[in-house]
């Protein structure tokens, strides 16, 4: 689940928290694993590239939707 965006001028984050409560924080252009990277984020969603270039994005109320451009 997405719990937290941070956006500077020099870096900017995301931080997910998975159901056992385990938080991994993650800096743009950062892989998630060797299929999703995080390549935008808005003020309420982050945007990862897949292996095969579409998009996924997911919100804070944890809706993940597969997208072909962003």
């Amino acid at each position: 689940k997405l719990v937290g965006i941070i956006s500077g001028s020099y870096q900017s984050y995301i931080t997910l928290v998975n159901s056992s409560g385990d938080s991994l924080t993650l800096e743009l252009n950062e892989s998630l694993n060797e299929d999703l990277r995080l390549v935008d984020m808005k003020l309420n969603e982050a945007i990862f590239r897949k292996a095969d270039d579409t998009y996924v994005s997911i919100n804070f109320k944890n809706q993940i939707k597969e997208i072909d451009e962003y």
